[in-house]
């Protein structure tokens, strides 16, 4: 059997290491989609844009499995809505819990995350305490714990006197 095409997009490029990192040992395709990002002008552009890039690149890499980090409650709500088209495995990577918003905005968010968590086949965290707390409202998932790593990079030190 040939090894799964797997997939890990992401909507952020805040230098998110973890990320990359984990997308390098699973030997994922990493894509990042920021266009407008940090433009005041047309930043109304940039989830409409992310969301169809999001689907061109599923379409067109067909994964067996596709990867979303969380947050980025946008994309892994579009991640879980487009997954029958698809077929592919979802896995979330929670690494962040978000404050508890309150009014409509926890009632938004509570809807997309129920939403995306009830669709995705996995959820990884980063230790056992978060993932106790993630069993409280992610039901009958498994939950993976995998901690953050140091990631491979060149470095040097340079040697700097104390003053």
């Amino acid at each position: 059997m040939a090894a799964d095409k797997k997939l890990w997009i992401a909507w952020e490029n805040d230098g998110s290491i973890r990320s990359r990192v984990l997308a390098k040992a699973m030997n994922a395709q990493y894509y990042t989609f920021t266009r407008f990002e940090k433009s005041k002008r047309l930043f109304f552009l940039r989830y409409p844009l992310a969301m169809i890039q999001t689907f061109l690149a599923v379409a067109k890499k067909k994964p067996d499995v596709l990867v979303t980090p969380d947050p980025s409650v946008l994309l892994c709500f579009l991640a879980a809505v487009i997954k029958p088209l698809f077929n592919y495995k979802l896995i979330i990577d929670e690494h962040t819990l978000y404050i508890s918003p309150t009014g409509i905005k926890k009632a938004v968010m509570d809807f997309l995350g129920n939403y995306y968590f009830k669709r995705c086949d996995m959820v990884i965290v980063t230790n056992e305490p978060y993932k106790i707390r993630m069993k409280e409202s992610v039901k009958n998932k498994e939950i993976f714990v995998l901690p953050d790593r140091i990631p491979n990079f060149d470095y040097t030190f340079k040697q700097t006197e104390l003053k």
